[in-house]
């Protein structure tokens, strides 16, 4: 599929694609991050308000325990009016504190311990107006009895309460800072495992770009060597339309005209053969033909030769005869005379 994509718009894609991919793992993990961060601040700050309300109302229980077991161990109409107008805006306080915990309170376990702290504060303030009520009557007795008694258990019982009620919230947050690693953690995680996917794929994709561009290259040398040692006869595969694509169309449109070029000279050859074999059957009988010609200039000279002796004969012969002949001419002028 790269292959159809030309190498500028390959690296393009390939690098748009590592951004996109690193732009993405950074706005995810922002995302995440930001998401994480924010329920974290909203845990805590709900949790911080929901200890210092804890300590706030552990505070005030133990001041006005304090407050009021002082009073009643030692009853005194002075100390008690003193005490008595702190004593209920310390009162009117944790109602406050109480009431904005059930407010804000959201876990079973936080529910139940503020169901039984108010149940505590119940008991406690009965045993306390109790104390004001003897103490306010006069009755000094009663008020020390009770502060002996009953207040003080329910004093304890009181504190003891809030006590665990304090710890659960200091180990609630203790549990949400544990929770809130934790969740760091697996977003460390899950960070790293994107990370690693993204490098990955990343890889994945240079190695698929790489040897998008080695192996038609490869190819092509393959193919020049060939081509270079003569062999004309396998065809060339091209895939794509990229710049290999197109080098190894030019391999194949050349290897073609070279294909045509050796046939031509293999025609050529041949027909130069035939011709020459032509030639040398001429050869052949020109030859023949020559050395027949000479055989009969050959003949045509003894039969000269022959005339020539022949003819020479005939000469002497007629030179002889024509001796003979004026032999007899001489002979018969001196018979004539001879008759005369």
């Amino acid at each position: 599929m790269l292959q159809n994509f030309s190498i500028a718009r390959r690296i393009t894609l390939v690098l748009g694609l590592m951004m996109v991919a690193m732009v993405a793992v950074a706005c995810l993990s922002l995302a995440n991050f930001s998401s994480v961060a924010k329920q974290m601040t909203e845990v805590a700050e709900a949790q911080v308000e929901r200890i210092a309300l804890s300590q706030r109302w552990d505070a005030n229980i133990r001041e006005a325990v304090a407050r009021w077991s002082s009073v009643s161990l030692a009853p005194d109409a002075d100390l008690f009016n003193a005490t008595k107008e702190k004593a209920l805006a310390i009162s009117t306080d944790t109602t406050r504190v109480q009431k904005r915990f059930s407010e804000i309170e959201s876990t079973p376990e936080g529910l139940e311990l503020g169901k039984e702290l108010g149940a505590s504060r119940a008991l406690w303030l009965a045993e306390r107006d109790k104390v004001r009520a003897a103490i306010e009557a006069g009755n000094q007795d009663v008020a020390r009895t009770l502060g002996r008694g009953s207040f003080e258990s329910v004093s304890q019982a009181y504190l003891a309460v809030s006590a665990r009620h304090a710890e659960y919230q200091v180990g609630r947050a203790k549990s949400f800072a544990a929770q809130a690693n934790a969740s760091a953690r697996v977003q460390m995680a899950w960070l790293a495992g994107l990370t690693v996917f993204c490098l990955l794929a990343s890889i994945g994709l240079g190695v698929a770009f790489a040897r998008s561009l080695t192996r038609p290259l490869e190819y092509a040398m393959r193919v020049t060597d060939r081509i270079a040692k003569g062999d004309l006869t396998e065809s060339i595969q091209i895939h794509g339309r990229d710049e290999a694509a197109r080098m190894l169309t030019a391999l194949s449109t050349m290897q073609g005209r070279l294909r045509e070029v050796v046939g031509q000279i293999t025609e050529t050859t041949g027909s130069i053969g035939t011709a020459s074999a032509e030639i040398a059957t001429g050869n052949q009988d020109l030859s023949g033909r020559t050395e027949q010609t000479a055989g009969n200039l050959q003949q045509a000279a003894s039969s000269l030769e022959q005339l020539t002796g022949t003819v020479g004969q005939t000469a002497d012969s007629a030179r002889t005869a024509n001796q003979l002949a004026a032999s007899a001419s001489s002979a018969a002028e001196r018979g004539g005379a001879v008759v005369a």
